[in-house]
């Protein structure tokens, strides 16, 4: 039985702005940090197998505080960079909406019309993440694999793992800060055991 903890990095400095972050960065907060101590608290007995992370600094700094005394090497990877929005990464919700409001609402309400020339689609998303969920697959049949990574991806992973369409992306259990979704792949089939679970954080 294969384990993937799927995680996403702690609060940072524009979430508390209500910016799109996408492959632009901002720092982790007092918050964020101290989310991720506490889920590196409550996941200090595991036996990793593998720790993936997205490239950008606000997971490797999450994952790094998760993984405290683990020995094992970070491996990163661009598949689980957060989706690239173009010129809306920066910018607040109210910015965009402005902006280009019919977009914005594609983007909430129905994903699979939502196109940005300068950035990706959430089917280029869920391209990615399938090619690395595979790859994953074929490099280990069973342990426990931590991924830390972005909101859009993760929600992209529940989509994924439940067969369901594009524009239901949203409706899954919501991705806190720090929060854990479990995927379970146990004979070519896959289930989740929880989905942006934050009970580290009560």
């Amino acid at each position: 039985m294969l384990n993937l903890y799927f995680v996403r990095h702690g609060q940072t400095e524009w979430n508390t702005e209500n910016r799109f972050q996408g492959r632009k960065d901002s720092n982790l907060t007092e918050k964020g940090i101290d989310q991720a101590k506490r889920l590196g608290e409550r996941l200090k007995d595991f036996e990793w197998t593998a720790i993936y992370s997205s490239p950008s600094n606000r997971t490797m700094k999450t994952v790094e505080i998760v993984k405290g005394n683990c020995p094992l090497s970070i491996q990163q990877d661009e598949r689980l960079m957060e989706m690239h929005l173009g010129d809306w990464e920066g910018m607040t919700q109210d910015e965009i909406k402005e902006m280009n409001g019919m977009q914005h609402d594609y983007f909430w309400n129905q994903p699979s019309k939502y196109q940005n020339d300068k950035g990706e689609s959430f089917a280029d998303v869920k391209e990615r993440i399938e090619g690395f969920i595979n790859e994953i697959l074929q490099k280990y049949d069973s342990g426990n694999i931590l991924i830390t990574t972005h909101g859009v991806v993760i929600k992209t992973v529940q989509l994924i793992g439940s067969q369901l369409g594009m524009d239901e992306l949203w409706k899954t259990p919501y991705i806190e800060g720090t929060s854990v979704t479990k995927m379970i792949i146990k004979d070519n089939k896959i289930e989740f055991e929880i989905e942006g679970d934050i009970t580290h954080l009560d």
